[in-house]
């Protein structure tokens, strides 16, 4: 059990390392090829914005109005029953924008786009691509990683903010059909919503959304050069991304609750 739990803790540490590794040279091509490429690497996170955030507005939509309308059902329905009322407003807020957008929004992300990044690295891979790249001169750092990792950091506050707003929108408004809910004004619940609610959606969803760029640039840029290797490493792209959000996400609820 404990060499088990070295392995894991020392091949996490290593995964880590490596992740700061590309982010830092991803950050150093850019610098030094700024003046170069650098409408190139705006075109290409455009591009990636597009991509990862307005065409999942659809999916993200639907699945904000049908979880607000669980939480909203819910606190509205069973707090006031077990003498909590008082506290629907705030906890309804704090769950959905400070808990439940920014992760959930992020968990969409990584099916989404960490799988289709991880995948199309990899096969840039398998087609000789990048072979072609470093004949050029060019580094793929600057011209593959870095649009992505800002095309996704953007992209996951976004979808997070709509997120968060489309389900409190929607949860309230389902909420006001059903009959043994108890009626809230709609202001509580906008009082309740502290700025820190806000802050912390924005920061979970950069880390997140920065997280899942690194991971997926680093196993599709790492994949093997068979065929075979493609489908490994979105998985394993996807895997990874998922695990990052949850801990991520665990350690700083704790961490912001235990001060």
């Amino acid at each position: 059990m404990r060499a088990a739990t070295t392995r894991l803790v020392t091949r996490t540490a290593s995964e880590a390392f490596g992740l700061g590794a590309l982010l830092v040279a991803a950050v150093r091509a850019g610098w030094q090829e700024r003046r170069i490429g650098g409408f190139l690497v705006g075109a290409a996170s455009r591009r990636q914005v597009y991509f990862t955030a307005v065409q999942a507005l659809p999916l993200i939509t639907l699945s904000a109005v049908a979880i607000g309308a669980v939480i909203f059902s819910e606190a509205l329905t069973l707090l006031p029953k077990w003498g909590a009322g008082g506290s629907v407003p705030r906890l309804s807020m704090y769950m959905t924008v400070g808990q439940v957008a920014p992760l959930l929004s992020a968990l969409i992300l990584v099916a989404r786009s960490g799988t289709a990044i991880a995948a199309e690295l990899a096969t840039m891979r398998l087609t000789r691509e990048m072979d072609l790249l470093d004949a050029i001169g060019a580094n793929p750092h600057h011209l593959l990683v870095l649009p992505r990792l800002v095309g996704m950091t953007v992209s996951s506050v976004a979808l997070a903010l709509w997120f968060a707003l489309f389900s409190v929108l929607g949860g309230y408004t389902v909420t006001r059909f059903l009959p043994r809910a108890t009626v809230y004004p709609f202001e509580r619940f906008l009082e309740a919503l502290a700025p820190g609610d806000i802050g912390a959606l924005v920061a979970k969803a950069a880390l997140f959304g920065l997280g899942t760029a690194l991971i997926a640039c680093a196993h599709g840029l790492s994949a093997g050069t068979a065929a075979r290797d493609v489908p490994i490493a979105a998985t394993r792209s996807v895997v990874s991304a998922l695990a990052f959000c949850v801990v991520a996400n665990a350690i700083l609820t704790i961490y912001v609750l235990g001060r």
